[in-house]
């Protein structure tokens, strides 16, 4: 929703930390089959797992992805050096369907890489995981088949 709403407003406007970060983003239904295949397993009791998708990207090379794969028209991405996060905060619950709190949570998370320093629940659950492009399409179908019901 958020990169759909992003892209449907003309330019997007980023700082140059979020274009830089690096994130490994996971597909919902990877978090939850791994939440899922926790349960019961003895193998991951009183144990803390970091967990991410098979890559790691940069947030705007995700808007990017998104715009490649779902815009019609591709919007300019505006980067600027440095942009208050509270107006940020701002522009992104007025351009989206974010709320204040949350778009200030999600962009101040921004500032930072979000990387697995260890994956070592792959040895304990081995499963293949979307990548970012894929989790798009997943999301897409899923959006559309429930928007038909």
């Amino acid at each position: 929703e958020l990169f759909r709403a992003l892209t449907e407003n003309k330019p997007i406007v980023i700082t140059k930390a979020w274009s830089e970060a690096n994130i490994q983003p996971i597909y919902i239904g990877d978090l939850l089959g791994y939440l899922l295949d926790c349960l019961l397993n003895k193998a991951t009791y009183n144990r803390k797992f970091e967990i991410g998708g098979p890559q790691t990207i940069t947030f705007k090379q995700m808007l990017l992805l998104y715009i490649a794969t779902y815009a019609d028209e591709r919007p300019n991405i505006v980067t600027l050096p440095r942009l208050n996060s509270r107006l940020s905060a701002y522009l992104a619950n007025f351009l989206s369907p974010i709320n204040y709190p949350e778009a200030q949570s999600l962009l101040e998370n921004l500032r930072y890489d979000s990387v697995c320093e260890e994956d070592c629940i792959k040895d304990i659950l081995p499963r293949e995981r979307a990548t970012f492009k894929q989790s798009l399409r997943l999301i897409h179908n899923h959006t559309e088949k429930t928007m038909s019901v």
